[in-house]
């Protein structure tokens, strides 16, 4: 199964997210329904693939998630799971010229998140102001 990583919105909150969750295809299927369409932004895969079998995917979801939840996006006795993003219908766009994906901030022009450089300080910003007493 394809693994990814990107930042999910809980219940679509811009205010309340998991930054860098790494997910299966079929794991991005139960936060979309559990949070929302536009509760996974950031995305940014497929980063790898995990050896783990459909059946103990699907486990592995009823334990995290709920069985109930489980089933209600893979329905039957043994649902197949989507092995790749493509097969899960979560496709990227392509840059024209080289074909890799284009990672882009987040849904609905909503900033990516600092990515941990930091900003210069104005030189003003350094110098302590005195009191005046009045």
């Amino acid at each position: 199964m394809q693994t990814a990583k990107c930042t999910i919105r809980l219940n679509g909150d811009v205010l309340n997210t998991v930054v860098d969750k790494e997910i299966t295809s079929a794991e991005f299927l139960v936060l979309r329904e559990i949070h929302g369409a536009d509760a996974i932004v950031d995305f940014s895969g497929p980063t790898g693939n995990d050896k783990r079998s459909h059946a103990v995917e699907l486990d592995r979801l009823r334990r995290i998630y709920k069985a109930k939840r489980i089933e209600s996006t893979f329905p039957g006795v043994s649902p197949t799971l989507p092995a790749t993003f493509k097969d899960a219908g979560i496709t990227l766009p392509r840059h024209k010229d080289n074909g890799k994906p284009i990672l882009t901030g987040g849904q609905r022009g909503v900033p990516k998140p600092n990515s941990g450089k930091r900003k210069k300080k104005p030189e003003n910003e350094n110098v302590e102001t005195e009191k005046l007493s009045a």
